[in-house]
């Protein structure tokens, strides 16, 4: 053997040995440190959403943290977050971090720190505003960019286009800030930055996408030189997760973001693996068939570009699979002349190819596609489905190498359970506007009906007064009719005090059986002969606790109403059952009429004071106004269901109440109304305050006056004798009647106290200026109620008593 043939295989056994080395991986590296499992590793993040940021708990979140926190949790490797002060390489180097979360891989910073094998890949984009004069990334070439003050991004961008000037902007969003503010023309960033921009609040009505013709970027996990591999280990167990497809719940949890790329795990391991030992061996075979001959040599490098094509073809689709098997949407594409490709790319949920090629072929969906192939811009749109559902669908173009549209991708999602959520979250806000508004005009009736009742007290006193003086004098007449106009003014009152729950009730345990069993014949001659009267009363019905007049003021207005709305004539049902429900057991009251009916409009007024269907003169539009102020007086809810045509059905929904129905209440006994013991009147409305002591001194009583709390403790300081019983308004200016009502009881022990106001329960008690059990009576008040009243204390049986008066 010669020289020359010996050096030959000398060579070619130097070659296939280091060629064996790099095929199965046998290749010395530096050792690298030990992991250290009891050891709190710190890792870094910024603001980059949806990779890594801050969320409003002050925690790190993101999809890059989701993963790496995972991988780390399954190693048993301990992770403390830090949003650090020194970004990137600098918190590495310096110490302030053991890792970083994501980090572009470059070749040039491998020598500082260590880089894992990348597990996310991305690429760069433009977002322009919609309605501006930018097509192509060339027309931004003089323009000014806002973009993420990133040594890359820097980078990235005056290499594509040097003449632009950037404007560094801290974040993403600031970045998208100067933009829509009018300080930059455009954003440059990379694609998950930009999707997180458009779903914290961008809108793609305001920008469009331009792609950015750069390589593609590799993200990893870096770490500083110390501590290689324990991040080696983390980005280990990332790839065992996506091989169990442990990643896939991770990515869905952020979502669909329209063209961004998510990198298959394995995929992009495997093939940055092979282009690294495919080219390490492509080398050596080179200079191995250099040596034996050129002609080998240019079939070799042909073979070389094959495989590497195959390999980043398998890659791709690798990665491509990866990504359309976490989307819950159904994506689709179409050719230019509109046809559905023969396959579906992927099937979401719910949606069915018949469903898909009903809104292909709809007037919409084709205006749509139109316009996409015409202007080049996504398109966005809804639509209702024959089957009642709706959907939302996307239409992105595709285009070829010299930037023709040859194609539209087509992304659908069924959006019929957000819409049925939106919804109800509109009719919840309508009810709760409907709410306020009655609550509003139910403090305004009762401050009315305070003020109209401090009035009717001296017109209804002394119109009695008067008429018991006149006898048969020609005079009596007209005072007797200005007596009329006052108790027909007081029911009025009444009315609005019962709307606003501030009337003062007698609440007592009740079989609402009873109750409209009772007012069944009251009920029939209301209605008239032409209207069909049926009661169905439900089975061991539980008592409610509420006030049995008012109730029966409820049963009369529905059937007002109900004959009002049935001119030729009809059915009127009442029916009661007991409900349970999560806020307890319940009673229903259900009044139902098979009348002309309402609109939307009509019935979402009906409980509003003075607001009536019915023509002038017919009717105050207090009725249900009333009705809807003592059932929630009650504690409960009042419901109106109504169609025009098709009658109106009314719900009352009580609480049930604990223990049986009450007894009767026994006749009141006829006593002596008059007295001779000392009272202090104490009322700042001159006319009422005068009134009660003309009425008290008339039945024989002492009467000392106040006409503030202020002088009424006063009089009874300066006082010698006994003073039997404290007379007071309740709501006056400076002192209230309670305060008055404490300081008097601590001068002089035994007294007792009787309380008046025109206001009533919800004021008076539910505010806490009376107690429930304290003596009270309602204005306007008569002669004989006030009297009596007063007597019944003296006599030490009027505890409790609340006179209506």
């Amino acid at each position: 053997m010669t020289k020359t043939q010996t050096r030959l295989v000398a060579v070619v056994a130097v070659v296939a040995a280091l060629a064996a080395a790099l095929a199965t991986g046998v290749v010395l590296t530096p050792k690298k440190n030990k992991i250290d499992k009891n050891r709190v590793y710190r890792i870094g993040y910024a603001s980059s959403p949806p990779l890594h940021f801050q969320d409003k708990a002050g925690k790190a979140a993101g999809l890059a943290v989701g993963i790496v926190r995972e991988a780390a949790r399954r190693r048993g490797i301990r992770l403390e977050w830090k949003q650090a002060k020194l970004q990137g390489i600098p918190a590495l180097r310096q110490g302030e971090t053991d890792f970083w979360v994501l980090m572009t891989d470059l070749p040039e910073r491998h020598a500082v720190i260590h880089l894992t094998e990348p597990y996310l890949v991305t690429e760069y984009c433009f977002l322009v505003p919609s309605e501006g004069p930018f097509q192509t990334f060339a027309d931004l070439a003089e323009a000014r960019i806002a973009f993420p003050n990133t040594e890359v991004g820097l980078k990235r961008l005056t290499q594509l286009l040097p003449r632009a000037t950037p404007l560094p902007s801290g974040t993403p969003r600031l970045a998208w800030e100067a933009m829509t503010g009018g300080r930059a023309q455009a954003v440059f960033l990379d694609q998950y930055s930009a999707a997180g921009v458009l779903l914290q609040g961008g809108s793609m009505q305001q920008a469009r996408i331009i792609t950015a013709p750069l390589p593609r970027s590799y993200l990893a996990l870096a770490s500083n030189l110390a501590t290689g591999a324990v991040a080696d280990e983390i980005r280990d167990e990332i790839g065992v997760m996506s091989r169990e497809g442990a990643l896939t719940p991770l990515v869905q949890d952020w979502g669909f973001f329209p063209g961004l790329n998510i990198e298959a795990i394995d995929s992009l391991s495997s093939a940055r693996r092979r282009e690294r030992m495919l080219t390490a061996g492509v080398a050596l075979l080179l200079l191995l068939l250099v040596v034996t001959i050129g002609l080998v040599v240019r079939g070799r490098r042909q073979q070389a570009k094959l495989t590497a094509a195959e390999a980043a073809l398998r890659a791709s689709e690798e990665y491509y699979r990866t990504l359309v098997d976490v989307l819950p949407d159904t994506i689709y594409t179409l050719g230019r002349d509109g046809e559905l490709s023969n396959r579906l790319v992927q099937q979401g949920h719910g949606e069915t190819e018949a469903t898909l090629r009903e809104l292909i072929g709809s007037p919409g969906h084709k205006a749509n596609l139109r316009r996409v192939l015409a202007t080049g811009e996504m398109a966005v749109a809804e639509e209702a489905t024959p089957q009642g559902t709706f959907v939302e669908y996307r239409l992105i173009p595709i285009r070829d190498q010299r930037s023709r549209i040859f194609a539209v991708m087509g992304v659908l999602r069924d959006e019929t359970e957000k819409k049925r959520a939106e919804g109800e979250k509109r009719e919840l806000e309508e009810r709760l506007r409907q709410s306020q508004r009655m609550e509003t005009l139910g403090r305004l009736a009762g401050g009315v009906a305070h003020d109209f009742n401090n009035l009717l007290t001296v017109i209804k006193g002394y119109s009695a007064v008067v008429l018991r003086r006149l006898g048969d004098h020609p005079l009596s007449a007209p005072v007797a009719q200005i007596a009329k106009a006052g108790d027909q003014a007081a029911d009025l009152t009444s009315q609005l005090l019962a709307f606003s729950r501030k009337q003062m009730i007698a609440p007592t345990n009740l079989s609402l059986n009873e109750l409209v069993e009772d007012a069944g014949r009251m009920i029939e001659r209301l209605i008239g002969e032409n209207v069909e009267l049926r009661i169905v009363p439900g089975a061991d019905l539980h008592p409610v606790l509420a006030d049995a007049g008012q109730m029966r003021q409820v049963l009369l207005n529905f059937a007002t109403n109900a004959r009002d709305a049935m001119p030729q004539g009809g059915k009127f049902v009442i029916e009661t059952r007991n409900l349970q429900t999560k806020a307890g057991p319940q009673v229903l009251l259900t009044a139902s009429d098979t009348g002309i009916g309402m609109d939307r409009e009509t019935s979402a007024r009906i409980f509003e004071p003075f607001f009536t269907t019915k023509g002038e003169g017919h009717g105050t539009g207090l009725g249900l106004a009333t009705v809807y102020g003592i059932v929630h007086q009650a504690g409960g809810t009042i419901q109106v269901y109504s169609e025009p045509g098709q009658g109106t059905t009314f719900r009352v929904y009580l609480p049930a109440a604990a223990g049986t129905v009450a007894q009767a209440p026994a006749e009141i006994a006829e006593i002596d109304l008059r007295g001779s013991e000392t009272i202090l009147v104490t009322e700042d409305k001159h006319e009422v305050l005068q009134y009660a002591v003309e009425v008290l001194e008339s039945y024989g009583y002492r009467v000392l006056v106040a006409d503030s709390g202020e002088d009424a403790l006063r009089v009874s300081a300066e006082f010698a004798g006994v003073i039997h019983l404290l007379l007071t308004d309740v709501v006056m200016g400076g002192m209230n009647g309670r305060q008055l009502a404490e300081k008097v009881c601590e001068q002089r022990t035994g007294i007792a106290v009787l309380y008046m106001s025109g206001y009533t329960d919800d004021i008076v008690v539910r505010q806490g200026l009376i107690r429930a059990e304290t003596n009270y009576i309602a204005k306007p008040f008569t002669e004989e109620a006030l009297a009596r009243q007063v007597r019944e204390i003296l006599n030490g049986s009027g505890v409790g008593i609340k006179s209506r008066a």
